[in-house]
């Protein structure tokens, strides 16, 4: 028997990912990019840009270290509140996109 796994939604990623141990901040040109925090020794902040419609981000957890992505203060990730950060754990995929401003869907 054969398995054949089609990743389309990564693949579009694999040539335009980011890996960061260290703190970083997205603009919107990082819009459609990937980020994740392979070898991180401590937990890696990542601050997302103002929530303004079609901005898109993908962030994998890759580390024993968590991954934590921060909204701006006045913005939303759903499911959270106002300015509240989530964190990944190794293997954890979160796809962000801003649908209304102010708000980071969870794809």
């Amino acid at each position: 028997m054969s398995v054949d796994h089609r990743y389309s939604l990564l693949q579009q990623y694999q040539t335009n990912v980011h890996i960061t141990t260290q703190p970083y901040t997205l603009i919107g040109t990082d819009s459609g990019r990937a980020f994740t925090n392979t070898g991180a020794l401590a937990s890696t902040t990542i601050t997302l840009p103002k929530a303004a419609p079609s901005l898109t981000y993908v962030f994998l957890g890759n580390a024993a270290s968590p991954l934590v992505v921060q909204p701006k203060v006045t913005d939303t990730i759903r499911g959270s509140s106002v300015g509240v950060a989530t964190s990944l754990t190794a293997g954890v995929v979160l796809t962000l996109l801003c649908i209304t401003p102010g708000f980071w869907e969870i794809m």
